[in-house]
């Protein structure tokens, strides 16, 4: 049960918030996870936002193993992410939604691989901004210099994700697996 005393931010309405208002009535790609692109959770609520606003999106299932895993060699990441951002539904984009939270962890190559033009919503950026809105509305944003306690809810485990995120965050981190969808 969720404490309405606690403030929850999801990664998906931030994005969301941004899109629309950035982006009014424009073409928007968005590529995630085949079970985020199965709900169709991005699609209809930027839709709902901005009727004027033509999305697409494309499940690419490969990019997340390709960052957990980070053995490929970097040919090999970007062949993968042409093969998907050559799709015709992804070209003469207005903006890109990484509607994963891994692909950030890809975000120079996917730049790489995109038209100049096309602007590359990095999810977590914008989460992020959204989250020290939220903090300083609140009056909890922290400003002492004690080292903080990261705690993550993920929608799945792997330790080869685990070590990607101690790698990334640079130190102590703790993970717990939720069932975000429900």
């Amino acid at each position: 049960m969720v404490n309405p005393n606690i403030p929850v931010l999801n990664v998906i309405d931030p994005v969301i918030n941004h899109t629309a208002r950035e982006f009014p009535g424009k073409k928007i790609g968005i590529i995630a996870t085949k079970g985020t692109v199965s709900s169709g959770v991005y699609q209809k609520r930027l839709e709902n936002k901005d009727k004027q606003i033509h999305a697409y999106t494309l499940a690419t299932p490969l990019l997340v193993p390709v960052i957990e895993e980070d053995f490929m060699p970097r040919e090999v990441r970007l062949a993968i992410l042409q093969a998907y951002l050559k799709q015709p539904g992804l070209q003469n984009l207005d903006a890109l939604i990484l509607g994963c939270t891994h692909y950030p962890l890809m975000l120079k190559e996917i730049k790489e691989t995109l038209p100049g033009n096309t602007v590359v919503i990095d999810s977590a950026t914008v989460t992020a901004k959204a989250l020290e809105k939220l903090l300083v509305s609140k009056e909890l944003l922290r400003t002492a210099a004690r080292k903080p306690r990261r705690d993550f809810f993920i929608s799945d485990y792997t330790p080869a994700f685990e070590k990607i995120a101690r790698k990334f965050f640079g130190d102590e981190i703790h993970l717990h697996k939720a069932k975000i969808w429900e």
